[in-house]
């Protein structure tokens, strides 16, 4: 079952899966995803469509207390 799909400039339509494993696809064909972080991301910024998301909630959910000095350009990294 299908959670959501949205609407971009990039493809007709992208459609999320999240009951499972997360998955992704662009015009009903499956995209590949990144790592773990990069899957962690998107799975956070899912939860809350059309919600803004800050560096540092991202930053306080994917590493917690201690994020690593290199955390904020990885989730620049992640954003495409």
């Amino acid at each position: 079952m299908w959670r959501g799909s949205v609407r971009s400039g990039r493809s007709p339509q992208h459609g999320f899966r999240v009951l499972g494993p997360l998955e992704v696809s662009d015009g009903g064909r499956a995209d590949a995803l990144g790592g773990v972080k990069q899957r962690s991301q998107l799975a956070i910024l899912l939860q809350h469509p059309n919600a803004i998301a800050s560096t540092d909630h991202l930053l306080a959910e994917l590493w917690g207390d201690a994020p690593p000095a290199s955390a904020g350009n990885c989730i620049q990294a992640h954003k495409d």
